[in-house]
């Protein structure tokens, strides 16, 4: 029996069965494709073998014998309700259980399993650069691109490694360094740089109680900086909002790429924070970002709520800001129209 973490996949895993099935055949075993049973959850063959795969449900997963292999086990929505479903599946002492994933989060039953693991239970690690080693072709370059270049999302998917569940996701050092930076302050309106100057704009829009932030920056000779932060509070919309925007609609989504697009910024050392009170409190907003595992597996970025901090607020409006910014990168000369991104 094979457990997957949705039916699609469950869906896949018969799919290979069939596929395989069929070399087989081609390679003189017909009774390979001598099905009894061949329907949406099982394929069985006159020997008595059978596969039966199924979505991880503690429902549907009992009452079942035989040799059980969970797959993508730390994306389960009940992992300890499949424990206890399965674990009597293989109670007999010639069956075996295979608990099989990628890691998610240094939290779970996954987890726990893989980093403490029961006496008697078997340790395997397979990273990509293992399996490279044996053969396998792979494009180290494209899986980092995938990660958008974030070095922690590439470890958890690519090497084995248990992202923290709740983590600081920006190091302090990294906004630190962004805030010291020496040298002139940038003039955008210092003559002969105006046609090496891009300017962009994010504003997080405050609905309730929390700030409404504005940042705007200024992209010259690949060095972002940030020009100002504005805040308001409790005010209409009609006068916050500009004339000419393009909207973002936050969602976990959303948010990820943009906090990743920002992270690479910080990394790359190429966004510079203005050395004011209001440098600070985006310091301290940016610092205060927190990359958080929930129970079901999915990935947040929350700030705390402050009385007089905000939300979050002027993080994101940098964040919005930086997406008008393209990637870090070394160039000389942009165009002359502005962009400003509002959520």
């Amino acid at each position: 029996m094979v457990l997957s973490a949705s039916q699609v996949l469950s869906d896949e895993v018969l799919a290979k069965v069939r596929s395989h099935c069929r070399v087989l055949a081609l390679l003189g075993e017909p009774s390979a494709v001598a099905h009894t049973v061949d329907n949406a959850t099982e394929i069985a063959w006159r020997s008595g073998g059978r596969v039966i795969a199924l979505p991880a449900n503690p429902r549907t997963a009992r009452s079942f014998s035989g040799d059980v292999h969970q797959d993508e086990s730390a994306y389960y929505s009940d992992p300890e309700g499949i424990r206890d479903a399965v674990f009597p599946i293989v109670s007999r002492e010639d069956y075996r259980l295979r608990i099989c994933s990628t890691p998610n989060g240094a939290a779970g039953l996954f987890y726990s399993l893989a980093t403490n693991p029961p006496p008697g239970w078997s340790i395997h690690r397979v990273t990509v650069d293992d399996a490279a080693a044996d053969g396998f072709p792979v494009d180290r370059d494209k899986l980092w691109s995938l990660c958008g270049g974030d070095e922690r999302l590439f470890a958890q998917w690519f090497l084995c490694s248990f992202a923290d569940a709740d983590e600081q996701y920006y190091p302090t050092a990294l906004v630190d360094r962004a805030l010291a930076w020496t040298g002139t302050p940038f003039d955008p309106a210092e003559p002969g740089d105006s046609e090496h100057v891009y300017i962009t704009a994010g504003l997080d829009v405050g609905r309730h109680a929390d700030l409404s932030a504005l940042t705007v920056l200024a992209l010259h000779r690949g060095v972002a900086h940030v020009l100002g932060i504005h805040t308001m509070k409790r005010t209409e919309f009609t006068t916050q909002w500009p004339g000419e925007a393009v909207a973002i609609t936050f969602s976990n989504a959303t948010k990820a790429d943009m906090a990743t697009r920002l992270l690479r910024w910080f990394r790359d050392e190429k966004l510079r924070l203005p050395k004011t009170a209001d440098g600070r409190a985006l310091r301290d907003d940016c610092i205060a970002l927190r990359r958080v595992i929930t129970e079901s597996g999915n990935v947040v970025y929350t700030s705390p709520r402050t009385t007089a901090g905000g939300h979050g607020d002027r993080l994101w409006s940098l964040a919005l800001g930086a997406i008008g910014l393209g990637e870090p990168q070394q160039v000389l000369a942009y165009g002359r129209q502005p962009l400003m991104l509002v959520s």
